[in-house]
């Protein structure tokens, strides 16, 4: 992780279930003081999450615009761009997100704001990426 720097906080954590234990690294925190085991998430624009026993990365997430996925969608870019970048029409289940699956992992582009209708949802913003392992997986987000 040197090429990200020193981290603004660490926690350990376990998620429910038949998950392996994690090491989570947040930068760009907002606020110092907080309990980095619960709010790490919330409180940090990127989290890099690790199998604590292998060191190896499992789960990646990012609202940080310093970010871009291959077809150039960032965050903050607006739906109606993504989705035609994408090939893709957002539509809300659990939560308004787009979901990729490759042969190593897989990729939620999660929106934000707009207005819905039924399952449909217009004038939203990518949020947030999420890249979640294929054969690990921090298990800390339910929906992405």
């Amino acid at each position: 992780m040197a090429f990200a720097g020193k981290p603004d906080a660490t926690t350990t954590g376990t998620a429910p279930g038949a998950y392996a234990p994690y090491r989570a690294l947040g930068y760009d925190c907002a606020g110092k003081g907080f309990d980095a085991e619960v709010q790490i998430v919330g409180r940090c624009r990127t989290v890099f999450f690790f199998d604590r026993r292998s060191g190896k990365l499992e789960t990646f997430s990012t609202s940080s615009p310093q970010y871009s996925e291959g077809h150039g969608v960032r965050i903050g870019m607006k739906q109606a761009e993504a989705e035609q970048r994408l090939h893709e029409r957002l539509s809300i289940g659990c939560t308004a997100a787009l979901y990729f699956e490759s042969a190593t992992g897989s990729l939620s582009i999660d929106f934000a704001g707009g207005v819905s209708h039924g399952t449909s949802i217009k004038g939203a913003h990518v949020d947030a990426f999420v890249l979640h392992g294929k054969l690990r997986d921090a298990g800390v987000f339910d929906c992405l």
